[in-house]
């Protein structure tokens, strides 16, 4: 049973939510998993990172439909290494690079 509960323990334990544009630049994170959630401006696409989760940009929302978010999700739940990069702040958005492996 105390393995439950630390897994339960662990599940509980909120990360922090963060812009995107205040993520280090540069800095590769690894990317947990994908969401598509309704917030009041609409649908946005949430990416879980290590320690945080942020949203991206309002750009990508028509790239990621649930088919891709699905897909995305089903590859790194087997093993693949995507990564989440801040190139830097460009007006009131910002630059954002994948990175695999």
């Amino acid at each position: 049973m105390s393995s439950f509960i630390s897994g339960l323990n662990k599940e509980s334990q909120l990360q922090a939510f963060v812009s995107a544009k205040t993520l280090e630049e540069n800095k590769k994170f690894l990317i947990k998993s994908f969401s598509k959630n309704p917030t009041k401006y609409g649908d946005k696409i949430f990416v879980q990172l290590e320690d945080c989760r942020t949203i991206l940009p309002e750009r990508f929302t028509e790239k990621f439909d649930d088919s891709v978010i699905d897909d995305l999700n089903r590859k790194i739940a087997n093993g693949w290494k995507l990564h989440f990069v801040n190139k830097g702040p460009i007006g009131q958005t910002v630059n954002i690079e994948f990175i695999e492996g």
